[in-house]
This record gives structure tokens, C-alpha cells and sequence, in this order.
């Protein structure tokens, strides 16, 4: 599966088409999104599994980003956020006005991890 965006207006009409975010190899899977107020973007994370081979796409993730523009362009490409050994799923993501910065949190191994990210 792949991550594919969609704008809204004030009102959640649907403005222009889907776009893709994420389409890498493998599934990208359990997307989240956070918006920074001050750059007038997004960052959507995700678990990915495009660095692993078959039989392992169904028990292996790693978790990227990608930063979006208000009108749904791609800042850059897919940013890597975490490649560690093991399983990394169900992230999540929030953007913090004071600090200007990204908080990203998943799971792994039943532990919780985080990183901060800025653009």
C-alpha cells in the first residue's frame, strides 16, 4: 500500500486530486500528520518496509517522513527517521510552535521511542 494525500478546505471540500506521498516498494502503512504553524506545512510519517525482501514485507518497518506544502507538493524526498534492527510501527507525530520542531514517536518491541526532527 502506498500514502497518498488529499487537500480540504475550510469546509472539507475535496480541492484538487490525490496525490502520492509515499509509493517506495514494499507497503508504507499506518500513516500519521503533524502541521507547523510557522512554516505552513506538514509532516506525515509512516511505517515502510521498502529495505526489506520478500517473505519479510509483513514483519519488518522502519519509519519515514515526508514534508508536504500547503498545496500539496513534496518538500524533498522521503525523509528516514528511524532504521534500527527490528520492527518500528504505529507512529505518531506533533509539532510543537515553541520550539518550531517535530516530536516522532513509535513502537518497537512493546518499547515506545522518539526523535525530534526540524526542518
Amino acid at each position: 500500500a502506498d500514502i497518498y494525500g488529499h487537500r480540504l478546505d475550510a469546509w472539507c471540500g475535496a480541492l484538487g486530486a490525490d496525490f502520492p506521498i509515499a509509493s517506495a516498494a514494499g507497503s508504507q502503512i499506518t500513516p500519521a500528520v503533524a502541521y507547523d504553524t510557522t512554516l505552513l506545512q506538514f509532516l506525515v510519517v509512516w511505517s515502510d518496509n521498502r529495505n526489506y525482501a520478500p517473505p519479510l514485507f509483513t514483519d519488518k518497518g522502519d519509519i519515514y517522513a515526508q514534508l508536504v506544502s500547503l498545496d500539496g507538493t513534496l518538500d524533498g524526498a522521503n525523509l528516514v527517521i528511524s532504521t534500527a534492527n527490528g520492527t518500528e510501527v504505529l507512529p505518531a507525530v506533533a509539532y510543537n510552535p515553541v520550539s518550531a520542531r517535530y516530536l516522532v514517536l513509535w513502537s518497537k518491541g512493546g518499547d515506545i521511542y522518539a526523535r525530534g526532527y526540524w526542518p
